[in-house]
């Protein structure tokens, strides 16, 4: 996905022929084939993602007993899935394309959100109680993108031709901060399980 990401962004050029910047333009914007001719990279990249985001969250939901589990692997498949379908309507195709996106952000908010709950109040979660710090706040910033005013993003939508970009746009740096956070956190717990299981095949 940071692969796709950094080849996308070299080969950006916007309405405006602008070049791209994380503070005033969307990520999704990356996949735009009309203005970008790697926009192919990034969708590409998103659905191959998508395929190691959903083994990632099966293997993740099987470190999981009980009915935390199912609840884990329904999570990460729909992340995954909502993940391709980003990539498979990008955004082109507007509304579907902001629908299946705001389905990914949430699903993966929820993700987080319940296994640092699970982590903090329960003896049923794989990872260590310190992960709950980047859990939180991993979450705070996917709800303060998802609550974040969008008075701007609706006029966007309505004429995005003709749509006066912000220098300074806060959803954008939102939406980028949940990426790299989302990014972090997949990592850390991914770091964490496989640690853990070789303790345990160890042992």
């Amino acid at each position: 996905m940071i692969v796709s990401v950094l080849v996308a962004i070299s080969g950006y050029s916007g309405p405006e022929k602008e070049s791209y910047s994380m503070i005033n333009h969307f990520i999704s914007e990356l996949g735009h084939n009309k203005h970008s001719p790697t926009a192919p990279v990034f969708n590409n990249g998103l659905i191959a993602s998508s395929l190691l985001l959903t083994l990632f969250g099966w293997g993740f939901g099987q470190t999981f007993s009980g009915w935390s589990r199912y609840v884990v692997l329904l999570l990460g498949l729909g992340a995954g899935i909502f993940c391709g379908l980003v990539g498979i309507f990008p955004v082109g195709n507007l509304q579907t394309h902001i629908f299946v996106a705001m389905a990914f952000f949430q699903t993966a908010l929820v993700l987080v959100f319940f296994c640092t709950g699970l982590t903090f109040f329960s003896k049923m979660s794989p990872l260590p109680k310190w992960t709950v710090i980047p859990g939180i706040i991993t979450g705070l910033i996917f709800g303060a993108f998802i609550l974040s005013p969008t008075d701007l993003v609706r006029a966007w939508i309505k004429d995005p031709e003709s749509f006066v970009r912000p220098i300074y746009w806060e959803q954008c740096m939102l939406e980028w901060a949940c990426f790299f956070s989302i990014i972090g956190w997949i990592l850390m717990v991914a770091v964490l399980t496989i640690r853990r299981t070789k303790t345990m095949q160890a042992a």
